[in-house]
C-alpha cells in the first residue's frame, strides 16, 4: 500500500537524523554504545522499508540519492558491529570487500571538509593531526587497495556511493601529494609512528633520510600503472594494441608488452625495464645500467626507466638529446626515461614517442 505524504516526511526525518549522527561520528561510530547503534540500525531499516514501498518514477535522480544515503548509513552501522566483533545477525548482508571499503572511506572522510590548499597548508605547518594521519593511511595502504575492493562490492547502490566519494577524496589527496611528496618532512613522517616523533627528529638532529621510502613509492606507482593496464587489457603505442604481463623482484620491474593479434605470427614485443637507485646517477652509472641489460632481439623496443631518489648528473640528462648517444648507444632500440623523484622531474629525448606514450609525468604526479 503506498505511503502518504505525512509518512514520507517522517521517513525523511529519520533518514536525516540518522545520517547526521553517523556522519558526525565518522570512524568513532565504533565507540558508540552497542544498544544505541542497534537502535539506529532498526530505526533506519524500518524507514528504508517504508520508503521502498513508494514509486518515485517522476523523481529518479532524487530517489537514487536517497537510496544511496540509506545504503551507506546502514553499511556504516553494520561495519561498527563487524569492527567490534559484536553479535549482529544481519552482518551476512555485507561481504568482506564492502566492509573494508566502508572502513577505508570512513578513515578518509575528514578530507571532505578540506580543500586542496588546506591539505597542503597542513603539511607545511605540520600541526593538523587529522589530515596528516589520513594522508599516511592513504599513501601506505588505502590508495593501492581501494580499486580491488570496489570490484568486490555486490550492492550496486552502495558501490556507486563509495565510488563517488572515493573519487572525490582521491582527487583532493592526489593533487596535494604533488607538493607533499617533495617535502622531506612529509616523506619522513610517512615512516614515523607519530607527528611528535618526526618533530623530535627535525629538532634534535639532522635527518639522514632513508631514501628507501622513495624507492618503495616509485615501485608501487609503477605496479599500479601496470595493474591498471592489465585490468583494462589494452595499451596503445604506435596505434597498436598490446597486452601486458609483468614480473617484479626486489630490485627491478620487468614488463612485457605483446601486440594483440589473432595469430601469433610476427607479434611485436616491447620490454619495459624499471629500476630505482638511491644515489646521484652520473653518465657513467647510466652507461653501466644500459650495459648490464640482458635482453635478446625478440623485442622490437626496450624501454628503460631509471629513477633516482637523489637525482642525476647534468651530463646524464644532457646526453638524452645527443645525436651521438642516440645513434651509438640507444641505436633506435632503446627508449630511455629518467625520473628524478626528489625534484619531481622527468627527462627523455624530445623525439622519443614511446616515452611520451607511457606518460610518466601523469603517472607519478610530477609537474
Amino acid at each position: 500500500m503506498p505511503i502518504n505524504d505525512e509518512e514520507l516526511v517522517e521517513i525523511f526525518k529519520k533518514l536525516n537524523n540518522n545520517v547526521i549522527k553517523v556522519n558526525y561520528a565518522r570512524f568513532s561510530i565504533v565507540d558508540i554504545p552497542y544498544n544505541v547503534r542497534l537502535k539506529l540500525w532498526e530505526n533506519l531499516k524500518e524507514a528504508y522499508k517504508k520508503y521502498l514501498k513508494k514509486d518515485y518514477i517522476y523523481f529518479p535522480d532524487l530517489d537514487k540519492e536517497i537510496k544511496k544515503y540509506f545504503e551507506w548509513t546502514l553499511s556504516v552501522i553494520a561495519f561498527s558491529f563487524y569492527y567490534n566483533n559484536e553479535p549482529f545477525p544481519e552482518i551476512y548482508k555485507y561481504n568482506d570487500s564492502e566492509l573494508k571499503a566502508v572502513e577505508y572511506l570512513l578513515k578518509l572522510k575528514p578530507i571532505e571538509g578540506y580543500s586542496v590548499n588546506d591539505i597542503i597548508k597542513a603539511i607545511k605547518e605540520k600541526n593538523n593531526n587529522e589530515i596528516l594521519y589520513v594522508l599516511k593511511e592513504y599513501v601506505n595502504k588505502i590508495s593501492y587497495r581501494m580499486g580491488e575492493l570496489l570490484k568486490g562490492i555486490k550492492n550496486p547502490i552502495l558501490k556507486e556511493y563509495i565510488y563517488e566519494k572515493w573519487l572525490l577524496y582521491k582527487s583532493k589527496i592526489d593533487e596535494a601529494l604533488v607538493y607533499a611528496l617533495k617535502d622531506p618532512w612529509f616523506v619522513e613522517f610517512l615512516k614515523c609512528n607519530g607527528i611528535e616523533d618526526c618533530k623530535k627528529l627535525l629538532k634534535n638532529k639532522e635527518i639522514n633520510f632513508d631514501l628507501e621510502c622513495y624507492r618503495k613509492w616509485f615501485y608501487r606507482k609503477i605496479k599500479e600503472k601496470l595493474n591498471d593496464m592489465i585490468e583494462n587489457g589494452l595499451s596503445k603505442i604506435e596505434n597498436k594494441k598490446y597486452k601486458i604481463k609483468y614480473i617484479d623482484d626486489k630490485n627491478k620491474i620487468l614488463a612485457i608488452l605483446e601486440e594483440k593479434k589473432p595469430l601469433p605470427i610476427k607479434r611485436s614485443k616491447i620490454l619495459l625495464y624499471c629500476v630505482c637507485k638511491n644515489n646521484l646517477i652520473s653518465l657513467k652509472d647510466l652507461l653501466n645500467i644500459l650495459k648490464r641489460l640482458n635482453f635478446n632481439n625478440n623485442f622490437k623496443k626496450v624501454i628503460v626507466v631509471v629513477a633516482s631518489s637523489v637525482g642525476f648528473d647534468e651530463r646524464a640528462i644532457y646526453v638524452l638529446n645527443s645525436e651521438y648517444f642516440i645513434n651509438n648507444v640507444l641505436k633506435d632500440k632503446i627508449s630511455l626515461i629518467l625520473l628524478d623523484i626528489k625534484r619531481g622531474k622527468v627527462y627523455y629525448g624530445l623525439e622519443d614517442e614511446y616515452a611520451k606514450a607511457l606518460d610518466f609525468p601523469k603517472l607519478l604526479y610530477f609537474e
